[in-house]
């Protein structure tokens, strides 16, 4: 999980998620956080599809934040062979 909280004095507005592989899957509670609110991001890694990823998979955050309006977001994935 990640926890994404807004620390700022406005509402911050989740507007898109953009996941760019196959690799991932995403989920989200909540896309409007009022000022010290906090939320839960479920990033899943689809393991039978972590073989074709090439690169580091990552999430694209983007928000009404106008000084970070879009935030990346990288996740490391290893297939352990036993």
């Amino acid at each position: 999980h990640v926890i994404i909280t807004n620390t700022g004095k406005s509402d911050l507005v989740i507007q898109d998620m953009q996941v760019f592989n196959i690799a991932l899957a995403v989920g989200l509670k909540k896309t409007v956080l009022k000022p010290g609110e906090s939320t839960k991001m479920k990033i899943t890694v689809l393991t039978e599809n972590l073989p074709r990823v090439k690169g580091s998979p990552r999430v694209l955050m983007i928000t009404n934040d106008p000084e970070h309006p879009s935030v990346t977001i990288r996740v490391k994935a290893y297939l352990l062979k036993k």
